[in-house]
């Protein structure tokens, strides 16, 4: 064998120990893990933004599931999200002074009691279908328009 013919074979075992090395650490040492998916369950994510006196969401409607709802407070004021579960119109449930009766509207399936101003949080909850109203539940808050109607389907 001449000396162009061992060069050739040299060059072509060590191209294929380096592309063997280089699998072998990134299933070793990346986050992957061979037949393994890095694909994360379906989780729908829906950000609210609330100011005085609306609620504006990202979207009216997600699938049954988990949902993560992020929460920025872009008023003046310090606010609160109920995740309300209920059979009643988004704009007619019923009241208990300058709040809403939460035990008489339905049922609460999720809350963040308080944004500051500015600031944003989050809430994951498990929504089976149905339909759902998100409001700001603190005194006089909702009479003043701050709700909107969710679906889930």
């Amino acid at each position: 064998m001449n000396t162009r013919s061992r060069r050739a074979i040299v060059l072509a075992t060590l191209t294929v120990l380096a592309l063997v090395s280089a699998t072998w650490a990134s299933t070793v040492y990346g986050k992957a893990k061979p037949h393994q998916s890095r694909a994360k369950p379906h989780q729908a994510r829906v950000i609210v933004t609330e100011s005085e006196w609306r609620i504006t969401l990202s979207r009216s409607s997600v699938s049954a599931g988990p949902v993560t709802f992020v929460i920025r407070d872009h008023g003046k004021l310090a606010h609160e999200l109920i995740i309300l579960r209920t059979q009643r119109p988004a704009d007619k449930l019923p009241m208990r002074g300058k709040e809403v009766d939460l035990k008489a509207a339905g049922s609460v399936v999720g809350k963040i009691v308080t944004v500051e101003p500015g600031k944003e949080a989050s809430v994951t909850v498990r929504l089976e279908k149905g339909r759902y109203v998100l409001l700001c539940n603190l005194p006089a808050h909702y009479k003043q328009g701050q709700f909107a109607a969710f679906d889930v389907t």
